[in-house]
């Protein structure tokens, strides 16, 4: 996916573009969205699988709630996921098992 490819955020008092390749994981609770970038978290009231579309493969859906951009994550352990800046989230063992199996399925396709 092009480089320039954009989620737009747009409310009634504010516009703005994100870009994909600045976004560290996005996040839903309950009707509202919140993407997270090593610079800002930007909100917005939408449903997580709208989101989705404006993604590539670098991203992954890590729980029913969060999307990871998985050349973000430095590192994975405990139950933790740290990005780039140091941000960090907790996920349940059952779905970090699962993350941390697709990251090293991801980090080998990258190495090739």
């Amino acid at each position: 996916m092009e480089e320039k490819a954009f989620i737009p955020i747009v409310k009634a008092r504010e516009a703005a573009k994100i870009f994909i390749k600045d976004i560290l994981y996005i996040e839903s609770d309950g009707r509202k969205i919140a993407l997270k970038t090593s610079e800002e978290e930007y909100c917005m009231y939408a449903k997580i699988i709208d989101i989705e579309k404006f993604l590539d493969l670098r991203f992954y859906r890590c729980h029913s709630r969060c999307i990871i951009n998985l050349e973000k994550v430095i590192h994975m352990k405990n139950q933790y996921i740290i990005f780039e800046g140091g941000e960090q989230i907790y996920i349940s063992r059952q779905k970090f098992t699962d993350t941390i199996r697709f990251y090293k399925g991801y980090l080998l396709k990258k190495k090739e």
